[in-house]
């Protein structure tokens, strides 16, 4: 189950067209969408019922994963972990000239990991969700 919730978010990404000025290599993008996902998430984890260490925890690696893997095309320099995780044996790839906007990438991939990892969470704080996605850029 958690290959597919990483592969729909990944697929997400991927499809994403470009917007505003889009930057070759994701390194050279803010980190600013992420810390702001974070930090909801990290409030989420502490708000949400059957949160305990080790479900924030594996929580927080598959953000972290899916963050990585869907900015992972614009980091020539960095490898992927499809093949290296158990069940994670392939992911889908952005052709190769498909200019992408990465902080586009990453909220989306981020907005789509935060909905499916609290599909408990109260009304309130899945608005928050919603509210977040389109102001993170």
């Amino acid at each position: 189950m958690t290959k597919h919730l990483l592969l729909v978010a990944l697929l997400m990404c991927v499809a994403i067209a470009a917007r505003g000025q889009p930057a070759k290599d994701a390194s050279q993008s803010s980190a600013n969408v992420a810390i702001d996902w974070f930090q909801l998430d990290l409030q989420l984890i502490q708000q949400t019922p059957g949160f305990s260490p080790p479900v924030a925890s594996r929580a927080l690696g598959y953000l972290g994963l899916a963050l990585h893997e869907s900015v992972l095309p614009g980091m020539p320099a960095q490898r992927s972990l499809a093949g290296q995780l158990n069940e994670l044996d392939s992911l889908p790839a952005a052709q190769p000239d498909e200019v992408l906007h990465w902080p586009t990438v990453a909220n989306a991939a981020l907005a789509a990991m935060t909905r499916m990892m609290f599909p408990t969470a109260s009304a309130e704080n899945k608005q928050r969700i919603d509210l977040l996605e389109p102001t993170c850029l």
